[in-house]
């Protein structure tokens, strides 16, 4: 068991793109996933987490996609509305709210229910002025109504490292303290120690501690796991690293602790070119009876002249040799942007198609759609749920989801707003957003002219006019009710001679 365990452990780097990481990482936000219910709060899932968070940049494909930096700088492109659709997977649709500097503090959520949308959930946050998200509460829609769920709040150093989280839940009309951990840092700004508490009887309770060391380059050189057992802590595992001249990882060997001692367990090696890009991946397990490091998988990388990944080959050990199990070949195109990832199992001595993943974009490298096919007889079809890996903004951003086919849609935020708020185009905001009984519809007007504000519904019936008259010129604010309106997403219209202007408002 431990050796199958290990065996998908070392197998994830490669399958990054395909896994959803959910819970938060240090200093971080959280990756998306389909649905709430998939969500890990669990104190376990966190366990370790700095070191996987460390290892991912042995993955080239998470590794090529983060290196990537922004080609333009009047412009970010926000993902605005995303609908992910799901076999066996819920299908849901997505839509964000930013803020002024960009940060994205609600996302209004919908499911796909007999060919209606429906309210399911939503998620607010809030962050400090340097871009630190503070709370991230998670709200479910019953009866009606969105009641509270999860609640998790964060502090921060002053280089903007997380320091803490606390997670809470809610119970029977409280919130109810569920985890805490908190870091510490050299520095350099790297984790030297993590403690995580979970709340029992009213006080909170160890449950697990992390040590971590690093060379004079930053390289993270060992990776300590306790647990607290019979009110001591107690050795659980252990990572050791080793690197060339260039910082690159040679070798990763894990051990668990047993017996008063630690174990062998799995040793992971590594080669490189003269690039520096990964060109192999060996994983082997620990047979304490033979007292040897026993070969189970490994990866060799090709890559094309930009260095991107294009062919990657997956062998297991098998009666004393490796043998062919499955190999992937990945096409880009703008930006670095992936277009395809085509997923070939070996089957009796030859390669049968097994998945493909493919991604379409606009010019200024946002995915519009990404589908993901199983092969089936003899031709590719949408039956069944994979990885959704979306990139935008020139490729220098990305999400992960799950389900067979995903459509997005963009929202571009000016680098610099003070110029904009200085332009002659006019401004609308709605605060409170969300709004629950009434909202503030604030206008900036460039010149005196006949404004008519309408409300319309997410299918774009329009439902009411707010305002239709002659505004001066300069702020002007206008009080419009909401509770009469059902839970959801709505759009404000402004509408002029000259200006089309449309504003999102979630009801709650």
């Amino acid at each position: 068991m431990v050796k199958i365990y290990m065996k998908y452990i070392a197998l994830f780097f490669t399958f990054f793109l395909i896994c959803n990481a959910s819970t938060i990482t240090f200093g971080q936000v959280v990756n998306h996933s389909n649905d709430f219910e998939q969500i890990s709060l669990k104190p376990e899932a966190r366990f370790m987490k700095v070191h996987v968070d460390y290892m991912k940049k042995q993955d080239p494909l998470w590794l090529q996609i983060n290196d990537l930096k922004n080609t333009r700088d009047n412009l970010i492109n926000q993902l605005d509305t995303i609908t992910i659709y799901g076999v066996s997977l819920p299908s849901l649709r997505k839509t964000h709210t930013y803020s002024p500097a960009g940060d994205r503090i609600y996302t209004f959520i919908e499911k796909l229910d007999n060919d209606q949308w429906y309210p399911y959930k939503q998620e607010t946050s809030t962050f400090d002025q340097e871009g630190n998200r503070l709370t991230w509460q998670i709200d479910i829609f019953q009866d009606g109504a969105f009641i509270n769920y999860q609640n998790t709040t964060s502090t921060y150093t002053t280089n903007h490292n997380m320091l803490t989280f606390t997670e809470e839940f809610w119970v029977d009309g409280q919130w109810l303290k569920s985890f805490h951990g908190g870091y510490t840092y050299n520095t350099a700004g790297r984790v030297v120690a993590f403690l995580t508490e979970i709340w029992i009887n009213n006080d909170w309770a160890n449950y697990s501690y992390e040590l971590y060391t690093y060379d004079e380059n930053d390289n993270m050189l060992a990776a300590y796991g306790q647990l607290w057992t019979g009110g001591q802590w107690v050795n659980n595992i252990q990572f050791t690293y080793t690197y060339d001249n260039n910082s690159n990882m040679l070798t990763s060997i894990s051990e668990l602790w047993g017996g008063g001692s630690w174990i062998g367990n799995y040793k992971e090696s590594y080669s490189y070119d003269m690039a520096n890009n990964i060109i192999s991946y060996t994983g082997q397990y620990w047979e304490p009876g033979a007292n040897l490091w026993i070969n189970d998988i490994n990866y060799t990388y090709n890559y094309n002249a930009f260095d991107y990944l294009e062919t990657s080959l997956l062998q297991v050990w098998n009666n004393g040799d490796w043998e062919n199990n499955e190999q992937s070949q990945y096409t880009y195109g703008s930006f670095g942007s992936m277009e395809s990832a085509l997923i070939e199992s070996w089957v009796g001595g030859t390669w049968e198609n097994k998945s493909l993943t493919q991604s379409n974009y606009d010019e200024f490298g946002n995915g519009k759609n990404v589908s993901y096919y199983a092969w089936s007889g003899d031709s590719w079809v949408l039956n069944l749920d994979g990885p959704l890996p979306l990139t935008y903004n020139y490729n220098s951003k990305s999400e992960y989801f799950n389900g067979s086919y995903l459509l997005a849609h963009y929202t571009s935020l000016p680098v610099g707003l003070e110029d904009v708020a200085a332009s002659d185009q006019p401004q609308m905001v709605c605060q409170p957003n969300p709004a629950h009984d009434n909202t503030t519809i604030s206008l900036t007007i460039p010149q005196e002219t006949t404004v008519q504000l309408s409300l319309y519904s997410i299918d774009g019936t329009k439902l009411m006019t707010i305002a239709d008259r002659t505004f001066t010129k300069g702020k002007q604010h206008v009080q419009f009710t909401t509770n009469t309106l059902a839970a959801g997403l709505y759009f404000v219209n402004y509408l002029t001679l000259k200006e089309n202007i449309t504003y999102k408002l979630i009801i709650n």
